[in-house]
């Protein structure tokens, strides 16, 4: 799967687990504005050397977890993750079993009670 829009990244994230792909790549950077209900990672997801740059979406990560199958690489991640009413934050997710290498994560996380930039 090639993403190149903010509205493919979303239906992407919203769909991790359903899209049975192999491996997924950003081919452009993106700015994510819209909300979406983080889901599992179980496939390779190849930032490319894109950035992803959040605009205060009220979303705490990009994935919900990253199953062992699962991997980010080649990723940034910009922007301001989450809201002030948020009690836990993490740029790329909230739980890792898989693969996260190559990322760099420049986020605010700021209102958080508990903040991890996994």
């Amino acid at each position: 799967i090639n993403i190149y829009t903010s509205s493919e990244l979303t239906r992407f994230l919203e769909n991790a687990t359903d899209e049975n792909a192999q491996k997924a790549v950003l081919c452009a950077d993106i700015i994510l504005e819209k909300a979406y209900e983080p889901k599992e990672l179980d496939c390779e997801f190849d930032g490319n050397g894109h950035t992803i740059h959040v605009k205060d979406n009220g979303v705490p990560c990009l994935f919900a977890s990253i199953t062992e199958t699962g991997s980010v690489r080649n990723l940034v991640l910009t922007g301001k993750e989450g809201d002030t009413t948020a009690k836990v934050m993490a740029g790329i997710t909230l739980q890792n079993l898989g693969t996260i290498e190559n990322c760099i994560v420049s986020a605010d996380f700021s209102g958080g009670g508990f903040v991890n930039t996994f």
